[in-house]
């Protein structure tokens, strides 16, 4: 299933609501939605 993350949407949350792991992302698509985070946060 193919999906996307929207930086600009991103919230926080306690660290005790995570589950356990279900997917890793590619290192590629990951480095992508850093570059995005840090700009849409101004970082």
């Amino acid at each position: 299933m193919d999906s996307k993350v929207q930086a600009e949407q991103a919230r926080s949350i306690a660290v005790g609501r995570f589950g356990p792991v279900i997917a890793r992302l590619p290192a590629p698509t990951m480095n992508a939605f850093d570059d995005a985070l840090r700009l849409h946060l101004q970082l």
